[in-house]
């Protein structure tokens, strides 16, 4: 039986983060990089926050394939439920909650784009990766237990309904993978969790290690289209269509 379309948007949102991150190289120095892309216009006012990996020597980082990418600063205003992590290579954009909406925080990422191609010289795109962390809750979204979902793990010929993490490796296409990770709460750190959380759904939409992005910020906003659409269709596909058509907004 063909599947009904998934919804634009639910009555109770399952998002509690989505986040963007473009990995990238440029011939400019690592502090100079840093520097300038915190004076972003779009950024200014944000609290800034000075993160551990900015104690390690330049050096150290770059040859360290760990510490590469790691930000350096973090910038944070709880009014546009906004936080931005920047380095010398990489940026992350994370929407916490409430979160906007796709079309709002696509476009906060196509503004950040031409800011970061109209500033650094010998820009070159590493990676892309396009995020989003999903907390299901018994009351507010109306599923009492795992096996209400669309999802059945199984150890030798015993069921796995209670605790557990798993993940798993998703090939779309040449340009496009996913990592999709369940896990209960048991398995959940960080602030508090709500009460009646069911589990955790996070799928990570990202390019390949051997893909090359040769391409401007307009080939970046369709691979995101084209990330995001999955990621839409892989969420949605762990619930029946009952559930769909009734926390359909």
């Amino acid at each position: 039986m063909e599947r009904s379309l998934p919804p634009k948007k639910l009555k109770k949102d399952t998002i509690v983060e989505a986040l963007f991150e473009i990995r990238f190289s440029s011939v400019a120095l690592s502090e100079v990089v840093v520097g300038q892309l915190c004076n972003n216009p779009q950024w200014q006012g944000f609290e800034q926050v000075r993160l551990s990996a900015a104690e390690i020597p330049p050096r150290v980082r770059e040859s360290d394939t760990n510490l590469r990418f790691q930000p350096l600063i973090e910038l944070k205003n709880k009014e546009l439920s906004t936080n931005v992590r920047v380095g010398d290579s990489v940026i992350s954009i994370h929407r916490l909650v409430p979160y906007s909406g796709w079309d709002d925080f696509k476009e906060y990422i196509a503004s950040t784009l031409s800011y970061l191609e109209s500033t650094l010289n010998g820009l070159k795109y590493l990676r892309l990766g396009l995020r989003y962390v999903n907390l299901i809750n018994r009351r507010a979204h109306s599923i009492a237990s795992i096996e209400q979902l669309f999802l059945k793990l199984n150890v030798g010929s015993e069921d796995i309904t209670d605790n557990f993490h798993v993940v798993y490796h998703k090939a779309i296409d040449k340009d496009l993978s996913a990592q999709i990770r369940f896990a209960t709460p048991s398995y959940l750190s960080g602030p508090k969790l709500p009460n009646e959380t069911l589990c955790a759904i996070d799928i990570d939409m990202f390019t390949p290690s051997d893909f090359e992005i040769n391409t401007s910020g307009k080939g970046i906003l369709d691979w995101l289209e084209v990330a995001h659409d999955h990621e839409k269709q892989i969420f949605f596909s762990f619930f029946s269509d009952r559930w769909l058509q009734e926390m359909k907004a």
